[in-house]
């Protein structure tokens, strides 16, 4: 196993499994009220990042992507669901085309659950529930299955968390790829 600090906003780390490495990129993305500058060169770090990871290794990209892609989908069928929270924001421009643009299926947003299940992150007077947190994977890792696939097997579903604060999202998602990781 191997780890590295790219920035303070991004990590790398490097994990072997049965047959391959798997290569975890974690990063928090800045809010979508930061200025635009900000947030290009924090897609510029994170795609420079995701170039320098080796060929070979099944790559995840997680993180707080300060995001809300909403249930419109529309011309990034292939990378993203109907089923995220919200309306898409600025920062959710930004992250379903960096997605599109690296071919990674946005986890969260394929797969039909209640909204309870998909909120990541929770006002303190808890009234208001976003989903800006993602686990994304390589599209030719992810086995594809329909919307709404109701195998308990292959469930994609987020999970609740262990305590609800502001800043303790649900960041583990359960991926069922064409390789187990050990």
């Amino acid at each position: 196993m191997q780890w590295e600090a790219i920035s303070s906003r991004i990590m790398t780390a490097r994990f072997n499994s049965k047959g391959r490495k798997v290569s975890i990129i974690q990063c928090y993305a800045p809010t979508n009220n930061a200025d635009l500058e900000k947030k290009e060169e924090f897609y510029r770090q994170l795609q420079a990042t995701m170039d320098n990871t080796p060929a070979g290794d099944m790559k995840i990209l997680m993180g707080d992507m300060n995001a809300k892609l909403g249930p419109n989908n529309t011309g990034r069928e292939l990378i993203m669901g109907r089923e995220a929270l919200g309306e898409m924001n600025e920062n959710g421009e930004l992250f379903a085309d960096f997605c599109a643009f690296n071919e990674l299926v946005i986890g969260g947003s394929v797969y039909k659950h209640k909204d309870i299940h998909k909120a990541t992150w929770v006002s303190p007077d808890g009234q208001t529930k976003n989903q800006i947190d993602f686990i994304s994977m390589l599209l030719k890792e992810v086995e594809a299955q329909p919307t709404g696939h109701k195998s308990k097997k292959r469930s994609r579903r987020w999970l609740r968390p262990l305590s609800r604060t502001r800043d303790n999202p649900n960041q583990i998602k359960s991926f069922q790829g064409n390789r187990s990781c050990r």
